[in-house]
């Protein structure tokens, strides 16, 4: 079972942000990115276990910022 949410949209309201989970063989939660219409889904985070949610758009809509589970060695 696959479920999205946390959409965000970007400054023109032209591009949504989104968490799916459950995609694919894995059950992790990664981040999209969508056309306001629904169209172009484009997957921008594939870490299978990691979870990515929460996602946001910068004020100018050049980046996303979101959450995430990963350990950061540095």
């Amino acid at each position: 079972m696959t479920a999205a949410g946390m959409p965000d949209y970007n400054a023109t309201g032209t591009l949504i942000a989104f968490s799916r989970c459950g995609e694919g063989d894995f059950p992790n939660c990664d981040i999209w990115s969508m056309n306001a219409d629904g169209s172009a889904e484009d997957r921008l985070t594939s870490t299978p276990d990691v979870q990515e949610t929460w996602p946001s758009w910068s004020p100018d809509g050049t980046q996303i910022a979101f959450t995430s589970d990963a350990d950061d060695p540095s």
